[in-house]
């Protein structure tokens, strides 16, 4: 069984801060207990709803606006069982990618995106941030080069972004 966890803030030196602290979507249960349906209620009131081809078009122009490189998206639907979309992109350096993910983080508060976690951020080198329907990686070349992201998905149907690949 998967647990939905609500965050109401993300502080770029503490990370993603859970609603009630540590409980879920308001503070009815503690983490780890079944969600009742008014929690789940409250989830979805903290929530913007988007539909995830416009979540993954609207992250792809985030990651463009701070020139992130070589920029996709593809919907995976049907053939992913964690996800339905994913966004790739490429940074041209460690701080770059931390900055990318960063603005990320800062837009989905500010647009109040549902976001699950991130991992990679130290490293910088392969950064995961998962959105629940969409899956963004944000590599460095050699990265995305050597892990084929879009390789393993080929099967997946590309989105076509609202801005061309070479902008």
């Amino acid at each position: 069984m998967h647990y939905c966890f609500a965050f109401d803030t993300y502080d770029p030196t503490r990370g993603a801060q859970p609603s009630g602290g540590s409980r879920i979507a308001g503070g009815e249960n503690r983490i780890g207990d079944a969600p009742t349906r008014s929690s789940m209620q409250k989830v979805k009131e903290l929530h913007r709803t988007i539909s995830t081809t416009d979540k993954a078009k609207t992250v792809a122009t985030w990651l463009r606006d701070k020139k992130a490189i070589d920029i996709i998206a593809l919907d995976v639907r049907g053939i992913s069982p964690i996800t339905e979309s994913l966004v790739v992109a490429t940074a041209s350096s460690v701080r770059h990618a931390q900055g990318l993910a960063n603005h990320i983080l800062d837009k989905v508060s500010e647009e109040k995106l549902e976001y699950l976690g991130m991992e990679g951020s130290q490293q910088g080198s392969w950064i995961l941030i998962d959105l629940n329907d969409v899956l963004v990686h944000i590599f460095q070349t050699d990265n995305r080069q050597f892990y084929n992201i879009e390789g393993l998905w080929s099967e997946g149907t590309p989105i076509e972004l609202p801005f061309h690949a070479d902008d």
